[in-house]
């Protein structure tokens, strides 16, 4: 299925600032009914197109996304990444993972994903990537990512990896669990 060129899409990337202590922004892409995400997982593997590339159902929003990437991007600018890429410490940071492989099994795609998400770190990122990236990938393009990301996910999945207990849902939603946990993973 070919797409018009990603300036006739509206804006189907969502960015958002970084607060200024990193001075960074996140873009933020969501793909649904992904039908080839095994070359997509190739392309980002072999550095062909920048990004984090991760699985869209395990994902409980864009505000966890962000506080993902700004730990990451925290922990690059201090030189304490426990990773070798700033985007494989994106998803062990969302993932609050301490283990990157595990953090990769969990958050990252695999072969039968047919969400996923691209997350873009940085103001060098530029149309053209973003572009490829469309390109890439065959599946449709979220253009209201907040929204469309609730119908997406897999709640008792992100329960289970998060261990969220259903007591605290009493008390706050589940992004709160997460988000707090995001935060908090160092601690």
């Amino acid at each position: 299925m070919k797409r018009p060129p990603s300036s006739e899409l509206g804006s189907p990337v969502r960015v958002r600032k970084v607060p200024s202590v990193v001075a960074s922004s996140v873009h933020i892409a969501l793909y649904r009914d992904v039908k080839n995400a095994e070359v997509v997982c190739d392309a980002v593997r072999a550095q062909r197109v920048p990004g984090a590339v991760v699985n869209a159902k395990v994902v409980v929003s864009t505000t966890a996304v962000r506080q993902a990437a700004f730990r990451a991007l925290s922990r690059e600018r201090g030189g304490r990444m426990a990773s070798r890429s700033v985007y494989t410490e994106l998803i062990r940071e969302l993932a609050a993972e301490k283990n990157v492989g595990k953090a990769l099994k969990r958050f990252g795609v695999s072969n039968s994903c047919n969400a996923i998400m691209f997350v873009l770190l940085n103001d060098d990122v530029c149309n053209s990537s973003l572009a490829e990236i469309n390109d890439l990938v065959e599946g449709l393009v979220v253009c209201d990512v907040d929204a469309q990301l609730e119908a997406i996910i897999d709640a008792d999945a992100i329960k289970s990896l998060y261990s969220v207990d259903p007591k605290e849902l009493l008390i706050g939603s589940l992004e709160d669990a997460v988000v707090s946990r995001i935060a908090s993973s160092d601690i």
